[in-house]
């Protein structure tokens, strides 16, 4: 996978993702999403989010700002990598058809150090337990999820 910048540059060290679900409550400023983007913008490292997430994101609540996050100097999109095309297709099987946590799980692996933050931590499981790769957000997240259309003005 290939990670850019929001200015275009390559950028290497990433040790954080942000899947889909991280993605709206960021968006809907969740402090349990955006403390983590600070502790790594505080220690120069990147916070990767799979183009794929933000796809969905986008997807799942068209009211989302995703400015804020996408403006972040320490983001980085990361767009698949063409070689990574079957392992891809083989994670989305398996995550029932959810190509984004599939995109997060392949970048995560990808980079041997890389955490997943997530506010669905149960649709990573491998053999009924959750990798400690994923990190799941702290803080009472709304059951049905994070929808930014419904937080007041």
């Amino acid at each position: 996978m290939t990670d850019f910048h929001n200015d275009g540059a390559a950028r290497d060290i990433v040790t954080l993702l942000l899947d889909t679900s991280a993605v709206l409550a960021y968006a809907a400023g969740s402090m349990h999403v955006h403390e983590p983007v600070l502790v790594a913008t505080e220690n120069s490292e990147g916070v990767g989010v799979p183009v794929t997430c933000l796809i969905e994101a986008g997807r799942r609540d068209p009211h989302a700002d995703l400015n804020s996050l996408l403006l972040h100097p320490q983001i980085v999109v990361i767009a698949p990598d063409p070689t990574d095309a079957d392992l891809l297709l083989d994670w989305t099987l398996y995550y029932n058809g959810r190509a984004d946590c599939a995109a997060a799980a392949v970048a995560s692996y990808r980079r041997a150090t890389c955490l997943v933050l997530t506010a669905e931590p149960q649709v990573y499981a491998i053999g009924g337990r959750v990798p400690a790769w994923v990190i799941p957000i702290d803080g009472n997240d709304p059951a049905g999820g994070w929808d930014v259309a419904d937080l007041p003005e």
